[in-house]
């Protein structure tokens, strides 16, 4: 059977999004951390996305809904109630792999300065990184924006 033989026959089977929502919930907040969230993070983030196992099955168009519907939650129930959902429902390496997304976020701009860097790593201390494991993930990470020096 393929791939695509459900879709052949107009079957598309529901996915439980409970964890996709958890894992976008980290990168969300990162990318609000200025006060305000924008149509280009929401971009940013699903194409971070899309090469994530969890994500590949839910398509662009729904990872985009979950990423607006977070936000929407974030400005009704605020941010606090959506981390502590999102930590509670996420295993610990998927925790990993969803503060590398908001780590990749908050460098976006090329750089993340020491007030982006605490909110990190308060981040991941709660979600159960040991520090050094943090200090690891943000150290490779870095390595993807640096810029090249001048000659």
């Amino acid at each position: 059977m393929g791939l695509f033989s459900n879709l052949r026959k107009g079957k598309v089977e529901p996915v439980d999004t409970t964890l996709a929502r958890a894992m976008l919930t980290m990168p969300v907040l990162a990318g609000a951390a200025d006060g305000k969230f924008e149509e280009s993070e929401t971009r940013e983030i699903v194409t971070l996305c899309a090469q994530n196992a969890v994500f590949l099955r839910l398509g662009y168009d729904r990872t985009e809904a979950l990423i607006k519907e977070i936000v929407i939650d974030m400005k009704k129930r605020g941010a606090q109630a959506i981390f502590k959902e999102a930590v509670a429902v996420m295993p610990q390496e998927m925790r990993e792999t969803a503060l590398c997304f908001a780590v990749r976020v908050s460098a976006a701009d090329g750089h993340v300065d020491k007030s982006e860097f605490e909110a990190l790593k308060v981040m991941g201390q709660t979600m159960m990184i040991p520090p050094e494991r943090f200090i690891q993930i943000f150290e490779v990470l870095m390595m993807l924006h640096r810029a090249p020096r001048a000659a």
